[in-house]
């Protein structure tokens, strides 16, 4: 097991133009800041019968160059710009797979369903490696006026959603050392005694709260962190293959990272 999977160096970003997907990249921006991490924004665009690729292809290029040219972007990464053709859940996949990202960090859905919750959902569940959900009205905390990196204070851990390993609170311990946030944890009365032990001999941690029942974890979630200020919700979720139906476990996860009013980061689980 990697003892230290964060901080993330290459993030990708999807972008379709619209104020969510600013805020998302406004977000990775300030997150990729802490450790000067490249940046990829991607926007895949498509061409109608009416219209020559070549021209869709370049009126793309120009409006993904406005369109981060208009956000006056401030932090420390390497900001790349990217733009493909197809259809955007398959070729933001392929483009994970191919180049080796460490991070997707994608915007959360407005209340109404659209096209970019489907996308955004199905790359919640599939995505080879960490999903990092930004709600639309969510805005990044700068730790000064000169420093534009993220600044972590407060990062929830439920117990019950990360697997039988470390890699959820390694995770969290290395996001919050920089800004030494603190690291509270959501147990349930399943949890084993030794594994509760272990989690809370970490310094990083800051309290740990046993919930009554595993099954209104989800609702215990969504409560805490509509009442308190988090910066951070960190999770584990082991990602579907194609064609493999979700458990309603899974699925109630899945629409509380979808939902939440702060940032939720999903790791790749293979051990439950």
């Amino acid at each position: 097991m990697n003892a230290d999977p964060a901080p993330f160096k290459r993030i990708l970003v999807p972008v379709d133009f619209s104020p969510r997907s600013a805020g998302a990249l406004r977000f990775a921006v300030a997150l990729g800041s802490r450790d000067r991490a490249e940046i990829e924004v991607l926007h895949v665009w498509h061409s109608d019968l009416a219209t020559k690729v070549t021209v869709a292809r370049d009126h793309a290029k120009n409006e993904l160059r406005a369109f981060v040219a208009g956000l006056n972007l401030r932090g420390d990464v390497d900001l790349k710009r990217r733009t493909d053709h197809g259809d955007p859940y398959l070729t933001i996949q392929r483009t994970l797979q191919l180049a080796g990202h460490d991070l997707l960090v994608v915007a959360g859905p407005e209340a109404t369903r659209s096209e970019a919750e489907t996308v955004s959902r199905r790359l919640l569940v599939t995505a080879p490696c960490p999903v990092l959900v930004v709600p639309a009205h969510c805005r990044a905390r700068a730790r000064s006026e000169t420093d534009h990196a993220l600044r972590l204070e407060r990062i929830l851990l439920p117990l019950a959603l990360t697997d039988r390993g470390f890699s959820g609170l390694a995770c969290a311990e290395s996001l919050a050392r920089a800004d030494r946030a603190s690291i509270e944890l959501l147990s349930t009365p399943d949890t084993a005694p030794e594994q509760l032990l272990a989690f809370r001999a970490r310094a990083a941690v800051e309290r740990c709260e046993e919930l009554a029942a595993p099954e209104r974890i989800p609702a215990a979630i969504f409560t805490r962190l509509r009442d308190a200020a988090y910066d951070l919700l960190i999770f584990s979720d082991k990602r579907a293959q194609l064609g493999e139906r979700r458990s309603p476990t899974a699925s109630r996860l899945e629409q509380l990272a979808l939902t939440l009013p702060c940032p939720s980061l999903s790791l790749p689980a293979r051990d439950f």
